[in-house]
């Protein structure tokens, strides 16, 4: 689960990758997300608004554990 925050708004990426043990490399297109606040899943995404980036799992297993290795931003 990728988790931005502009303001009071988040924004979410849900099902990146498969919850199979393995590596896995995921890109996440920036301009494809939508807000996950109601009501506002259709606004524009304000990338210079974004003031935190939290990344973690969301699972109903007791257990979890994820480990990141490289973070990368890329842009045009």
């Amino acid at each position: 689960m990728l988790i931005l925050k502009d303001g009071p708004y988040e924004i979410w990426a849900n099902d990146l990758f498969a919850a199979d043990g393995r590596w896995h490399s995921i890109t996440i297109p920036i301009d494809q997300l939508r807000y996950h606040t109601p009501g506002m899943q259709n606004e524009p995404l304000h990338l210079e608004r974004i003031t935190t980036l939290g990344i973690g799992l969301g699972s109903s297993e007791l257990e979890n554990a994820m480990e990141v290795s490289d973070l990368v931003f890329v842009g045009e």
